[in-house]
Parts: C-alpha cells; structure tokens; sequence
C-alpha cells in the first residue's frame, strides 16, 4: 500500500494575502439590500449574520471599513469568496444556480450531454459545490468541495402522453406545460420506445466514477483557475486551487489514511471462533458457537401465531417448518418449547386481518402472511401496518412475511436454487422474541460504555418527528428503544432527559454499569448537536447523578455532506495513477474530530464522523472503530450495513412510529416494548 494515496474533492483555496479591508454597513431588511443591489449593478453586496459587505467601485458613506483575517474570521472570508466565484453564473441564462441547505447547484444547461440518443428526453450535467473553513491536521484550510451528477428534462407534454395512449396517472406538470422528468415519467416513455436498457446503460455510462471526477475538475478549471469573471475584494487574488491528498498514515497523531481491522465477533459465552471458523458466514458461526443469548432460550416456551390466508395453506406451511427448522438449528431453541397457533383467514382483505384479531391471544409474537399489492395502499388501509400496530398496543411484536416471497421460496427450493428467504426472517424472529445473536468487542478497554443513537423523521405533512433513541451496551448488544414523537426543540430535550435518566438507572440497578467506575456515554446523533438540546439534556441527566464521573462524546454519524474519497495507487512507469475503489473499513483522519469512514464497498462516499467540541471524550481513533464494529450489528440482516445500528435503528423506529400514528385508533404517545425487543424491524 506504499503507493497508495486517497484525493478528495476538497480544494483548498490558496490566496494571495490574508487579511482584507472592506466596508460594510448594517443589514436592515431584504427590501433594502434588493434595492441597493438594484441601485449599484456593479457592486458586490454580501450579507454574513448582521452586516452587509460591499466591494467594487462604491464609497459609501455611511459605511465602516473592517479588516477581515484569515485565521480570525474565517467563515466570513470564505462568505466573501464564495459569493464572488458564484457571482458569475447570476448573469448567464444556461448556467442556472440554485442554493439549498448549504449547497449551491450549478445546472449546465449548454450542452445536452446525451447527444439526442432520446427523442424524448434531454440530459445535463449538474455541480454541486459547499464552501467552508476546514481544520486539516491543526491548519485552517479554506475552499471549497465539489461534485456533479445529472438532470433530465422531457421534451413531451401531457398531450404527448394522451397521443400515445400513456397513463397519466403519478405524473407532475410543470409551468410549461411539460412533464417533470422523475423515474415514473421516464420510465413510461422509455418502455413505449424500447429502450430502456439502453437508456440504464447510458446513465451508467454518464455517471461513472471517473466521469465524474474529470468533469468537476473541468468545472472547476473553467470558471475558478482559467475564468476570471469575478472580482474578489481589496484586490485579493486566488494564487492557486488544489485538492488535498491523504497518504498512509504513518504517525498516529498525523492526519491520513488506514484500513481498519475487521471487528472481532462474539457469541455465547463471549466466545469467538477458533480460527478453523473465523472466516465462516456469520450464520454458521452462530450456529457453531451457540448465540449470544443462548441461556435465556434454552428452557423458554415459544409460541408464535401464524395469520394468513386459507387459499395458500399449504405453501404457507412448508415456509413456516423451515423457519421452525431454521430456529431450532441455527439459534438453538427447543424444538419440543416451540408451538405454532394458526390464524386462517378468508382472504387478503383488510377486513379479514381485523375480523380474526380478538382470537390472537397467548403468543409470544405473530407472523402475518400480507400480499406485496398492500404496499400500494394508503397506510390507513393496509393490513400490514393495521396488524403492526394492533399487535404493539398489545405489547406482542409482529413479523410480517409476503405471500410471494413465500411463493418464490417454495418454488426456488423445488428447482434446487439457492434462497435464504427463512435465514433471514428467522434472524428477524429471534431478535423480536428479545434475543442476540452475536455482538461485538467494540470496547478493548472494557469501558464502563453505553452508545446512544439518536434519529429523526419528518410526517406525511413534512412536520419534524424527532425523539427516537436506540441505546446499546458498548459490544453492541440491543438494550431498548425508545420512541416519541415531538415537534419541537423543548419536547425533544425533555424527551431525551426522560430517556437518558431512566435508562441510566436501570443499567446500574441491574449492574449493566458499574457505579464505581467513569461512566462512558457515547452520542451517535443523526445531526450536528444543538445548544439547547442533547447538550442540556445530558446536563439535566448528570445532575440527577451527582455522585458519578460521566465521560460523554457526541458524535454526528451520517452522510448528508458533499465530500467524496477516491483512492489511487501510482503505477511503475506510467505518468498517471490508476483510480481504485476504495475498500470498505477505510479510515480517514482529517484532524483529531474530524474523520470519514467507508462503509459502502466501492463507493466515493463515506460515513462522516465528526466529534462536537463540546464532549470531554475526543477520540477520533477510537469512536470511528466503534462506528465500524456498530456497521456489523444487525437483527435484520446478516449483511454488512452502511450505517451503524445506532443510527439504523433509531432511523427505523422514527420512520414507523410517523407511519403508525396515521393508522386510526392509534394513540400512543411512547412506543416499546415490554421486554425492550426491537419491535420496529
């Protein structure tokens, strides 16, 4: 790996001084700098907090001059920067700019880079760009990162549709009276001419990882290295544009590179395979070492119930032994404690699911057989979350199967094909029935550790739901999830003091935490933590627990950013080097809170780990591991994941507590179970 190195699509701007003098003035109201702006057409007005900046040509005077530092003010600088890069593509009419959550979109619309292979639709390349201070390795860098993909325009109307006798049902209009070119349009029209494999294979095409590096460098050498068609303040030149490199790291405390180590699992006994079977799929290391929570199956009664409809009982039989099997086999549970009480109903009308609901007494959890047509029905309608919901008011977690899945199954099973539709759904099972199937030494240090996720949705009105929390023990075994839905910033505090507080202490009540010992609270957020939010709650908590040393991290876990990584190992004799994916488990350190890992295998884009500076446990090293081990966990899936399962599972129970508070008759404000089992998979 010595010739290895990682590039960014972070580019640093080197400027040619670092301070400039420019005047500003008191920002009022919009009206008023609209009118300024109107009134001096070839003046710059920027408006950063509560002030306007202005340069070009004009003394106002009213205005007081400031001097802007680079190292002091450095958010205003790149502001000031950015703002007169972006200046130029206000005035060109195919170079349309749109900013959106921090994020400018440039849409070059001069050329159709699908060179008319579709008489129906037009192709363009797009650029998004972010600019920002950047803290790499103990040096502030400003710049600025950039990457692109492509946008679609329909050449049809809506009359095009009705010509062709197309379904005009799920389509948008716009202004025009065109037809916005999302997947369900483009998908209509590509059937209708036959070629959509080709028009797949040219997205692919135009999409390709390379494709898209040369042309965000194009972009860039266009308009930021070779076009001068923007004016910086007080004279101040942009001396260079480059992108920032990361090599092997060599010095622990440097910034740079690794591949992170595979985490070690363990199961029952907090035993790992011996090496004859470390290289197992995880399902036969379950099965040869015993899961996690084996003692707490071994003498345990299980009764599941089995709803479903009559006209398919013999297939839905012959799935079920297999997941009995597949039970009893891999996650050791007696098949003599096992029982099925079967549920027929008539058919797979929702009336049908609620007409057997009063019988469905004395289980330990439900399968419901539903119809993959259900997934079309409004939430109110659908028997899968009409079942879902009715059986957690119970307090009883369900597991719902589709008929067709079974189907294929069945038929995969009589053609000799492979099919692991059972596996999973027996994972699902065990986890549901409270159970663990392996965890992992996220924690060499024996820490005194929780880890607590915490996620966020948004309602069918768009309405934040915020409050869901996942907490787990520092080797990633599942403790509870919490959930509550709140629109605003006070519930959310309150809600997480509550949650904080009360798991605190049934971990030291049951000896999970050792009250001797620093307490080590671990924060996976699915934003940035707010001032007034995590922060107080977490002091609210401590205070209740006066007599106890807490060390706390909040850590933002996520990939809503627009870095990308891509490495590249130089070649012998050859003047460039060859582009490589980028491994999953590859670490990058940016400075000693800021780090990316991968965890999609051959993607550019990572997992951005960044520590708040608020925390008084920093350990970029240490956390980015945990973020990796928590990749591994799953009670869904034996698949590695792209998110850790702090983060997961929180998402899951937010996006199906918004989904379950639509369904009439449902009103729980805090939904979990009574045994802390994942009841949202």
């Amino acid at each position: 790996m010595k010739n290895d190195f990682i590039k960014s699509n972070w580019h640093e701007i080197e400027l040619s001084k670092s301070n400039v003098s420019i005047q500003s003035i008191e920002f009022r109201n919009s009206d008023n700098l609209k009118s300024f702006r109107e009134k001096y057409n070839n003046s710059t007005f920027v408006r950063y907090k509560d002030k306007v900046y202005i340069w070009d040509d004009i003394d106002f005077h009213a205005a007081s001059k400031e001097y802007v530092d680079k190292g002091q003010h450095d958010y205003l600088l790149i502001k000031l920067i950015s703002e007169a890069l972006l200046s130029q593509f206000y005035h060109e009419a195919k170079l349309f700019i749109v900013r959106s959550y921090g994020i400018i979109r440039i849409t070059d619309y001069r050329l159709d880079i699908s060179n008319n292979d579709f008489p129906y639709l037009n192709t363009y390349r797009h650029y998004n760009l972010t600019f920002s201070p950047i803290n790499v390795d103990g040096i502030t860098s400003l710049g600025f990162n950039i990457t692109c993909g492509i946008s679609h325009q329909l050449t049809w109307g809506i009359e095009d549709f009705e010509t062709n006798d197309l379904s005009t049902s799920g389509l948008t209009i716009l202004e025009n009276g065109k037809v916005r070119a999302d997947t369900v349009s483009i998908y209509k029209i590509s059937n209708l001419f036959g070629d959509s494999s080709k028009l797949k294979q040219s997205i692919d095409k135009l999409t390709e990882e390379s494709i898209n590096i040369s042309c965000c460098n194009s972009f860039v050498n266009e308009f930021f290295v070779n076009g001068k068609n923007y004016k910086l303040p007080d004279n101040l030149e942009i001396l260079n544009i480059r992108k920032i490199n990361f090599s092997e790291i060599q010095d622990t405390k440097g910034y740079g590179f690794e591949l992170l180590p595979n985490p070690k699992f363990y199961f029952y006994g907090n035993s790992t395979p011996p090496e004859s079977a470390d290289k197992f799929p995880m399902r036969s290391k379950i099965k040869y070492n015993k899961p996690t929570s084996y003692d707490s199956f071994e003498n345990r009664t299980i009764t599941i119930g089995v709803v479903f409809p009559k006209p398919n009982h013999l297939k839905i039989s012959r799935f079920m032994k297999a997941v009995q099997e597949e039970l009893c086999e891999i996650y050791r549970i007696q098949k003599s404690n096992f029982e099925y009480i079967t549920f027929p109903i008539e058919d797979s009308q929702l009336s049908s699911y609620q007409s057997v609901f009063q019988e469905t007494t004395g289980i330990d959890l439900a399968i419901v057989v539903v119809d993959e047509i259900h997934e079309l029905l409004p939430i109110k309608d659908s028997p899968y979350y009409f079942c879902k919901a009715e059986f957690i008011k119970r307090g009883i977690n369900s597991q719902e199967v589709q008929i067709q899945q079974i189907n294929k199954f069945i038929s995969d099973q009589e053609s000799g094909y492979s099919n692991y539709a059972d596996h999973n759904i027996s994972l699902n099972i065990y986890a549901k029935l409270g159970g663990t199937a392996w965890t992992v030494k996220s924690n060499p240090k024996n820490r005194n550790e929780l880890v607590i996720g915490v996620g966020a949705t948004t309602d069918s009105e768009g309405t934040p739901q915020i409050g869901m929390t996942s907490i787990f023990q520092g080797d990633g075994k599942y403790l509870v999830g919490n959930v509550a839905a709140v629109t605003s910033i006070v519930d959310y505090n309150k809600h997480l003091n509550e949650v904080l507080s009360r798991n605190i202490q049934d971990c030291l009540d049951s000896k999970i935490l050792d009250s001797a010992k620093p307490i080590y609270l671990v924060f996976h957020l699915f934003k940035k933590p707010g001032y007034h939010n995590e922060i107080d709650a977490l002091s609210k908590m401590i205070s209740e627990f006066s007599g106890l040393n807490f060390k706390y991290s909040f850590v933002y876990v996520g990939d809503g950013h627009n870095f990308r990584f891509n490495k590249y190992q130089l070649q012998e004799h050859e003047a460039m080097p060859l582009l490589k994916d980028l491994p999953r488990g590859t670490f990058i350190k940016v400075n000693d809170s800021l780090g990316f890992l991968s965890l999609r295998k051959n993607s550019s884009t990572c997992c951005k780990i960044e520590i708040d500076d608020r925390s008084n446990l920093i350990d970029i090293e240490y956390l980015s591991k945990q973020v990796y081990d928590f990749s591994n966990l799953s009670h869904s899936s034996f698949n590695k994941q792209a998110s850790p399962a702090s983060i997961k599972y929180s998402k899951l129970m937010a996006q199906m507590s918004t989904k379950l508070k639509t369904i009439e008759g449902f009103y729980m404000s805090h939904i979990s179970m009574p045994d802390n089992s994942p009841w949202f998979l």
